[in-house]
């Protein structure tokens, strides 16, 4: 019989509806809490300890290896004379994504987050390259969390453009036809009066212009608070009018709704 380490009970009611409701483990909601970082180690440590005497755990691991870790390819991402695509190593944790000049060019490394840091905690979140193919915006992420911070690359050189974006939780990047630059949502970061929970309520779709300082990126779509997520995506063919879809989620229910917008460009 396994004995579990015990959990603290707070006396924690709150009278909601008219309807008493207790919420002992209310404490375990700071993660940042010392008795909350005790409480995981505690519980880490008696899953490890656990799970170290179960037989057959080597071939498990083993079968797992076999299954999880093998070599493929994706499908290639046509942007102007440029292909892009993934390739999974079976000797690497994390998916790599290549890059090349037309069919024949040479395959060149565009993003390795397997060496962005030294125990694994940094990765790739998303990434989204330029119509033109010069120009990738891609999302890093810290242990895996949902929250990301958007970089652009330049194809060419290898190297990040100053423009860093923080708050892309969730985001993705669409690009305006001549790669000037793209829209993208944002969320604030917690506190002023912002929770975690009512946080995707504070969602703006905004659009960033390459090189521009991201503090001036223009709003094109306000917050609502009330709204629990806020995503959206442009298409923009070569004339300079296109649709911006926009999806909002307040509680169970999902709207969509979409708006001819002028595309901005490099000079608009």
């Amino acid at each position: 019989m396994i004995v579990y380490p015990q959990t603290r009970n707070d006396l924690v009611v709150e009278t909601i509806h008219g309807r008493r409701v207790a919420d002992p483990f209310r404490w375990l909601e700071d993660e940042h809490s010392p008795d909350v970082q005790a409480w995981i180690q505690e519980q880490d440590d008696h899953a490890r300890r656990v799970l170290a005497t179960f037989p057959g755990r080597e071939a498990l691991r083993a079968r797992l290896r076999t299954l999880l870790y093998y070599d493929a390819v994706s499908a290639p991402l046509h942007k102007g004379d440029r292909y892009f695509y993934t390739r999974k190593h079976v000797d690497r944790e994390k998916t790599v994504v290549y890059w090349r000049d037309g069919e024949e060019g040479a395959e060149q490394v565009l993003f390795d987050p397997n060496g962005w840091s030294t125990d694994g905690s940094t990765g790739l979140g998303g990434w989204w390259p330029s119509r033109d193919g010069r120009y990738v915006a891609y999302a890093v992420k810290e242990h895996n969390s949902d929250e990301t911070t958007m970089h652009i690359s330049e194809v060419d050189s290898g190297t990040d453009l100053p423009d860093v974006i923080a708050g892309t939780k969730y985001s993705g990047a669409s690009w305006t036809p001549d790669s000037s630059g793209f829209y993208y949502t944002q969320v604030p970061p917690v506190g002023e009066g912002v929770s975690i929970a009512e946080r995707p309520g504070y969602a703006e779709v905004k659009f960033h212009r390459r090189g521009d300082d991201p503090s001036v990126d223009v709003v094109v779509h306000e917050m609502r608070p009330g709204t629990r997520r806020l995503s959206s995506a442009a298409s923009c063919p070569a004339t300079a009018t296109g649709w911006l879809s926009q999806s909002s989620m307040g509680g169970i229910r999902r709207t969509y709704s979409s708006r001819t917008h002028a595309c901005r460009t490099r000079s608009g």
